[in-house]
C-alpha cells in the first residue's frame, strides 16, 4: 500500500514538471515571422504584377575600366601609374596594336603610351536595364588625376572592356559586361566659366554618345511576394497573352522558373523604351475578361478625379488594360482638369484612339507652353490627318524652345520623312552624328547631347549675319563671307605633331548656311560619296557652331540639349560598394549636370520637360496638399512597395 502510495506521488510530481517544462518552453519559443502580403501597394494597384512581385534587375548597372585615348593634339601625357602600365601593354597587344602582321607596326605599345597625343583613362558607363547583346550607352572618361593631360577635346577612344568594378586596382581579373570605343566630345560651354581651374577640369572629362556597347544581357526577373506555382504560371501567361511574342523574338515574354521567379524578356519592338515596357507590366493587373476592364477603367477614373497624384499609376495601368478600356477613359477626353484630361489623352493616345486627335488639337494651342509641348508630342504618335499635319507644321515654328525641341524629337523617334531629312555623317564604326534638317520658318540649331549624337537646322536656307569674318583654333580654320549673297569661303589648315611634316591647307567655297557648314567641316571624302571635306569630328563641329554663335556670327538661335550622363555616373559610383542602391539619386537624369551654373545658352529636350502631368517618383507617396494615401486607404495598404523601382505610397 505505502509503495503504490510511493508510485503515484512519483508519478503526480513527475507528471506536473513535465507540464511545467513544457509551459516554460512554450514561453520562450520566439514568434514565428507573419508571412508576407500577397498584394503590396495602393488598393487601387492590387492585383497587379508590381503588386504581387518584384522587378529584379531594373536598376542600371554602373560598369567601369582603363581605356586610352588617342589622336589628342597634344594634350596628352606619357604619364601612365605602373599598376596600369602592364595591363595595357598587354591588352594593346592582344587586340593587335604593333603587330606587322595587321600593318600596325607603327602603333607599337610601348610607342602609343610615350607619346603626348594619347591620354591613359578611366572609363565609366551605366547599361540600362533589360539591355540586349549589342545596345548602346553613352560612356564618360576621364583623365587620371595623377597625369598632367590638360584635355581630352578631338581624341578618340581605343575599344575599352567595362565590367563591374572594373576601375578596382586590387581586382586582377574582373568579367567584362560591355565595351566602349568612339570619339570623346567635351561640350564648349563651359568655355565660359571664369575660373581657369572648373575649364581645365572639364576638359579633362568627356562623353561618348552612344560609345558603350552591351557584350552580356542582363537578367531581368520577377520575384514572387509569396511562393506559389499557380500564381507564378498565371502572371506568366497573363505577360505573354498582353505582350506577345514577336516574330524575331526568340523566346517567350515571360517564362515561369520556379514558384518564386519569373524570367523576364523583353520583345523586340520594345527595344527602344524597355523602361515603359517594364512598367507597363508592373501596372497589368493578372485578372483579365471582356467584362473586367471596362469595369476596372471606371474605378480608375474615379481615383484620378480623387488623387491627382497617382496620374502616372492611372495612366500606365489605363494602357494596360487594352482597348476595351476605351469607353471609359473617353469620358476625361474634356475634363476641366487639364492634368487628368491630359492623363486620359496620353492613355488614350497609346491605345491608337482616333477621338484623342480633335482634343489635342484644341491643347495644342493652349497659352501653356507645357501644355503645347505635351500636345504635339501625342499628336504625333497618331496616324495623320490634315488637320495634326498643320498643327504639327505651326508646332515647330513654336516661339518657345521646348515647344519645337520637345515635337522635334518626337517626330525623329518615329523617323518621320514628311518633316525631317536626314543624313548620316560617317558610317559603321566612323559614324560621327546625324544631322537632320527640319523644314521651319523659325532658324534655330539644336545640339543633340543625348543617346545618339545630332546637329539638328531648323531651317536649312538660314545663314550668317554679314559681314562673317571668323578665326578659330588658333587661326587653322577661317570663315569669311562679306555680303549676305556672296559665297562663304572656308580656308582650313589640318593640325599636324612635332615629328609630322605640315600638311597641305585648303580653300573651300560654299553657299552661306549654316547647314552647307557643319556638311563641309564633317564630310569625308569616299569612293561611295566623292564629296570633298574637311572630316572633322563632332566635337570639333559642335565647337565651331559655338565659337560663330558666341561672336553673333548665326542667324539661327543655338540651344544645346543637356546630357545628364556625368551627375548618374557620379551617384551610381557613391553606391558602387553599397549592397543596396537608392531607387531615385538625388540630382539624377532630371537634373542638368556639371554646367547648369555656367551655361548661358537655353537647354530644353525630352530630360527637361516640366509637363502638367504626372509627378516625379519622389512625389508618389503624397498629393500636393502632403495628405498620404493611408488617409483615403486601409492602414494594410501602407507595406512597402512590390514594384521594385516604381515606389508606391
Amino acid at each position: 500500500m505505502r509503495f503504490c502510495c510511493l508510485m503515484s506521488l512519483a508519478l503526480w510530481i513527475g507528471l506536473v514538471t513535465l507540464v511545467g517544462c513544457e509551459n516554460n518552453s512554450t514561453r520562450q519559443m520566439p514568434e514565428a515571422a507573419p508571412p508576407p502580403l500577397p498584394f503590396t501597394g495602393p488598393r487601387f494597384l492590387h492585383g497587379t504584377v508590381g503588386s504581387m512581385a518584384k522587378l529584379r534587375g531594373y536598376e542600371p548597372q554602373l560598369v567601369s575600366g582603363w581605356g586610352l585615348v588617342v589622336d589628342l593634339q597634344g594634350t596628352g601625357s606619357s604619364d601612365v601609374p605602373e599598376y596600369l602600365r602592364r595591363k595595357l601593354i598587354n591588352e594593346m597587344a592582344r587586340k593587335g596594336m604593333g603587330n606587322p602582321r595587321l600593318n600596325a607596326k607603327q602603333w607599337s605599345p610601348r610607342r602609343v603610351l610615350s607619346s603626348r597625343n594619347t591620354a591613359v583613362v578611366a572609363v565609366y558607363g551605366l547599361i540600362p536595364p533589360g539591355a540586349v547583346v549589342g545596345s548602346t550607352f553613352d560612356v564618360w572618361v576621364t583623365a587620371l588625376p595623377q597625369t598632367q593631360t590638360t584635355s581630352l577635346v578631338g581624341g578618340r577612344l581605343f575599344t575599352a572592356d567595362l565590367a563591374i568594378d572594373g576601375t578596382n586596382p586590387n581586382l586582377s581579373f574582373s568579367k567584362p559586361y560591355a565595351n566602349a570605343f568612339g570619339d570623346t566630345y567635351v561640350s564648349p560651354v563651359v568655355d565660359d566659366v571664369r575660373k581657369e581651374s572648373l575649364k581645365y577640369s572639364h576638359q579633362r572629362t568627356a562623353v561618348i554618345l552612344s560609345g558603350g556597347s552591351v557584350t552580356m544581357e542582363r537578367k531581368l526577373q520577377l520575384v514572387l511576394n509569396q511562393p506559389s506555382w499557380a500564381r507564378s504560371r498565371r502572371i506568366a501567361e497573363r505577360i505573354n497573352q498582353v505582350f506577345e511574342r514577336g516574330v524575331s523574338d526568340r523566346n517567350q515574354t515571360a517564362i515561369a522558373q520556379t514558384d518564386l521567379l519569373i524570367d523576364i524578356h523583353v520583345p523586340k519592338r520594345f527595344a527602344g523604351d524597355v523602361e515603359k515596357f517594364l512598367e507597363l507590366i508592373q501596372h497589368l493587373y493578372v485578372q483579365g475578361g471582356v467584362d473586367f476592364e471596362p469595369v476596372q477603367a471606371a474605378e480608375l477614373g474615379d481615383v484620378l478625379k480623387n488623387f491627382p497624384h497617382q496620374a502616372e499609376h492611372v495612366m500606365l495601368a489605363w494602357q494596360s488594360l487594352g482597348r476595351t478600356a476605351l469607353p471609359p477613359i473617353r469620358r476625361y477626353y474634356a475634363d476641366e482638369d487639364i492634368l487628368v484630361r491630359m492623363t486620359a489623352l496620353e492613355a488614350g493616345t497609346y491605345l491608337e484612339d482616333g477621338l484623342a486627335v480633335e482634343p489635342l488639337i484644341m491643347l495644342a494651342s493652349s497659352l501653356d507652353e507645357d501644355v503645347r509641348a505635351r500636345a504635339g508630342r501625342l499628336l504625333v504618335e497618331h496616324p495623320r490627318s490634315a488637320a495634326a499635319t498643320n498643327h504639327i507644321r505651326h508646332l515647330l515654328n513654336d516661339a518657345s524652345d521646348k515647344v519645337a525641341i520637345t515635337v522635334y524629337e518626337a517626330l525623329a523617334y518615329k523617323r518621320d520623312p514628311l518633316f525631317i531629312q536626314r543624313k548620316l555623317m560617317g558610317q559603321g564604326t566612323e559614324f560621327k552624328f546625324m544631322l537632320d534638317i527640319v523644314e521651319a520658318q523659325r532658324p534655330r540649331v539644336y545640339i543633340g547631347q543625348g543617346k545618339t549624337p545630332r546637329i539638328v537646322i531648323f531651317n536649312s536656307y538660314a545663314g550668317f549675319k554679314t559681314p562673317v569674318f571668323a578665326s578659330l583654333w588658333d587661326s587653322r580654320l577661317l570663315v569669311k563671307a562679306m555680303e549676305p549673297n556672296d559665297p562663304m569661303e572656308v580656308y582650313y589648315r589640318p593640325w599636324t605633331s612635332d615629328d609630322e611634316p605640315v600638311k597641305e591647307a585648303r580653300t573651300y567655297t560654299i553657299a552661306p548656311t549654316v547647314a552647307n557648314l557643319i556638311f563641309l567641316m564633317a564630310q569625308k571624302q569616299t569612293l561611295q560619296n566623292p564629296t570633298d571635306g574637311l572630316n572633322l569630328g563632332y566635337s570639333s563641329v559642335v565647337d565651331a557652331i559655338y565659337t560663330l554663335n558666341k561672336q553673333d556670327k548665326l542667324m539661327n538661335k543655338l540651344i544645346f540639349q543637356e546630357n545628364p550622363l556625368a551627375v548618374q555616373v557620379a551617384e551610381a559610383r557613391k553606391v558602387e560598394f553599397t549592397p543596396t542602391r537608392p531607387e531615385t539619386a538625388p540630382g539624377g537624369a532630371g537634373s542638368g549636370g556639371q554646367n547648369d551654373s555656367n551655361m548661358d545658352l537655353p537647354a530644353v529636350g525630352p530630360d527637361d520637360q516640366r509637363l502638367p502631368a504626372a509627378p516625379t517618383r519622389s512625389e508618389f507617396g503624397s498629393d500636393r496638399s502632403g495628405r498620404s494615401l493611408e488617409d483615403e486607404n486601409s492602414h494594410e495598404d501602407s507595406g512597402q512597395s512590390g514594384m521594385g523601382a516604381v515606389p508606391l505610397p
